[in-house]
């Protein structure tokens, strides 16, 4: 375990300290009188949180030893069979805890902390797309509206804007999120003016039209296939 665990740190140390060279001799100018630039690669997320966590379980693990064959054998009787007991020969793995910067580059959860609405590799590898029995592979509007943000902040992060599909996807969820709480203020006013009730009577028929519009670019009505819209 721990020979496994310093293979593993020492390629992601030896792949940062390349990526770091050629980025630095990338930024240093060259010529008569000329001052190098000292510039920080930044951190791949997951390459950090790899890096950290696997030096802490080998830590956490330093003063184990794995179990041989010989010592497996020499349990042998006491198995529910008569035979060597297996579990014996389990490796007492320490697991150490994550932190939430790990959990998020991990995959466990999103960059903001939330729920990953995760859809299955083996239910969309059995539609009739890729030649199963099944129907046509489709996302929740769940995921279909996660699949947006994820892009925008994957853009964002580049320094770029994301694209037509996603940008145009996230405009009108974030209209439709900025006309319910308006609706929401109004509709809490005990006694409304009519001036007010004529808003109201307004912003619900705008409410219903962007929601029509969501329905069709999500492939559905957010909420209902149980999910949330709090990504």
């Amino acid at each position: 375990m721990a020979a496994v665990t310093a293979a593993v740190i020492g390629a992601a140390a030896t792949a940062g300290s390349a990526g770091y060279g050629i980025y630095q001799s990338s930024q240093t100018p060259t010529g008569p009188g000329a001052n190098p630039t000292i510039s920080r690669l930044p951190e791949d997320p997951l390459s950090k949180a790899e890096r950290d966590y696997y030096a802490r379980m080998g830590i956490a693990n330093i003063d184990k030893t794995a179990p041989t064959f010989g010592s497996v054998l020499a349990t042998g009787g006491t198995g529910a069979q008569g035979g060597a007991d297996m579990n014996a020969a389990k490796f007492p793995l320490s697991v150490p805890g994550m932190t939430p910067n790990e959990a998020s580059a991990f995959g466990l959860v999103g960059s903001h902390g939330e729920a990953i609405p995760y859809t299955s590799p083996g239910a969309l590898a059995g539609s009739a797309g890729m030649g199963g029995p099944g129907g046509a592979a489709t996302l929740s509007p769940e995921q279909t509206l996660y699949m947006a943000r994820e892009r925008n902040r994957i853009a964002a992060q580049t320094g770029q804007k994301a694209g037509p599909w996603a940008t145009k996807v996230l405009n009108t969820n974030n209209r439709l999120g900025n006309i319910t709480d308006r609706l929401n203020t109004l509709q809490g006013i005990e006694d409304p003016t009519q001036h007010q009730q004529n808003r109201i009577d307004r912003l619900t028929n705008r409410q219903q039209n962007v929601q029509e519009r969501q329905n069709r670019q999500l492939g559905g009505q957010i909420g209902s296939s149980g999910g949330s819209t709090q990504y």
